[in-house]
């Protein structure tokens, strides 16, 4: 029976292996660049502006946060999206 790796990596390890897991797929990499070119907040209908599917886009965006690379917040009828 193995061992368990849980205790052999540090923090920042984990961290890092999480983001790069989030960046697998080429939509959440162009995201992050829509994003980062923005400079501040994005409200409304990113997935438009990225030809996305909304149901596609939420899924990216929801592995992005669990990866603590983006952030939301909720404005109205709106989730503004940011770079975390």
């Amino acid at each position: 029976m193995g061992i368990s790796a849980t205790g052999l990596f540090s923090r920042q390890q984990k961290g890092l292996a999480k983001m790069a897991k989030a960046n697998e797929y080429p939509e959440r990499i162009a995201v992050l660049q829509h994003l980062i070119k923005a400079i501040s907040c994005i409200c409304g209908d990113l997935e438009d502006d990225l030809g996305l599917a909304q149901a596609t886009f939420s899924q990216h965006l929801k592995a992005l946060k669990t990866a603590c690379l983006t952030q939301g917040t909720v404005e109205g009828t709106n989730v503004c999206n940011c770079i975390r």
